[in-house]
């Protein structure tokens, strides 16, 4: 995930050392530097971030199988830690796997695709950037990939084990998920990209 602002920053999601890495662009050059190291308390999926940049959010797919919440020092680089929120159903007994994670355009509702128990887990983003867990969606079968439209009306989602696809609308008021089609998809889909075309 890179800033778009004039000082460009990467930041990358680090499984095996369970960090985000931060990296700086050196316009003379054109090399990449590592200006820090996050832990992140878990192994880190694929990251989603405010549109002001001020806060990031990433899912664990290791203990504690969470969404870690993040608040972000643009002039600095610096991150600090918020809060930690399990994305598992409260009544699962199984061994997570967590997998992608997603904001809503406006930034009030966050999503994270949970493959062990087949659901999507919905957060409200509050005010000052922690969250809240709303609700738990069953949905297809290990969901790998997912995706919310640039209208943030719709999220279609794959499923590795089901080898098919369902488009859910987004209630603008709470962010639950209400079905609505189901499509055959390939063999273990796993990534879903909206492109909007001219």
């Amino acid at each position: 995930m890179t800033e778009p602002t004039n000082r460009v920053r990467a930041y990358v999601a680090c499984a095996d050392s369970r960090e985000i890495l931060v990296l700086e662009l050196d316009e003379r050059n054109g090399d990449l530097a590592l200006t820090q190291k996050v832990p992140a308390g878990g192994s880190v999926m694929p990251l989603a971030a405010s549109h002001d940049r001020r806060r990031l959010f990433a899912a664990l797919r290791s203990q504690p199988y969470s969404v870690t919440s993040f608040a972000f020092d643009a002039a600095s680089g610096r991150f600090s830690q918020l809060q930690n929120l399990s994305i598992l159903p409260h009544d699962f007994a199984g061994q997570p796997w967590a997998a992608d994670i997603h904001l809503t355009p406006d930034g009030r509702f966050l999503y994270a695709s949970e493959r062990r128990s087949s659901t999507l887990a919905l957060f409200a983003v509050c005010s000052d950037g922690r969250i809240e867990h709303v609700a738990n969606f069953g949905t297809e079968s290990e969901p790998r990939g997912f995706a919310i439209d640039p209208s943030g009306r719709f999220l279609p989602a794959v499923g590795q084990a089901s080898n098919s696809m369902t488009c859910y609308a987004i209630d603008a008021t709470n962010g639950r998920l209400r079905e609505l089609k189901k499509y055959a998809m390939g063999k273990k889909p796993n990534w879903v990209e909206i492109v909007t075309l001219p």
